[in-house]
């Protein structure tokens, strides 16, 4: 649905009170970025049935009062890049997820070798992995 490649120069994308469902893409459904910052506040994301990650993040991320429900796929959130993950206020549920190209499967992977990951206030709830 969106996506900024690595050769952009983006220091903030920001995404406030949206709902995205029904993303079907092979990799990075929902939202692929290479910006500094991704912050998501009040954001939906439900229904996704594709088959890739549903945020690729590789710079810092913010998620705050954020619903993420009912996605089946590779990992849920994954964060590849040395940067703070913050995620507050949010609600993950009923996701599915299933290995990704590296068989990695999760509902939050954080794969960076630095930066501080801060989760608060924050509900898993019926989420597998496979």
């Amino acid at each position: 649905m969106f996506y900024s490649g690595y050769t952009t120069d983006i220091n903030q994308w920001v995404f406030t009170n949206l709902t995205l469902a029904g993303a079907t893409a092979s990799y990075g459904q929902a939202i692929n970025t290479y910006a500094k910052e991704l912050i998501l506040t009040n954001v939906n994301m439900t229904n996704n049935p594709g088959t890739g990650s549903l945020i690729i993040a590789n710079g810092k991320l913010t998620m705050d009062h954020c619903l993420i429900a009912n996605h089946k796929g590779s990992n849920v959130l994954s964060d590849s890049n040395a940067a703070d993950v913050v995620i507050n206020n949010t609600i993950f549920e009923n996701n599915s997820v299933t290995g990704d190209s590296y068989d990695v499967s999760s509902v939050v992977l954080l794969s960076s070798s630095s930066g501080n990951a801060i989760i608060e206030n924050t509900i898993f709830r019926n989420n597998t992995t496979s």
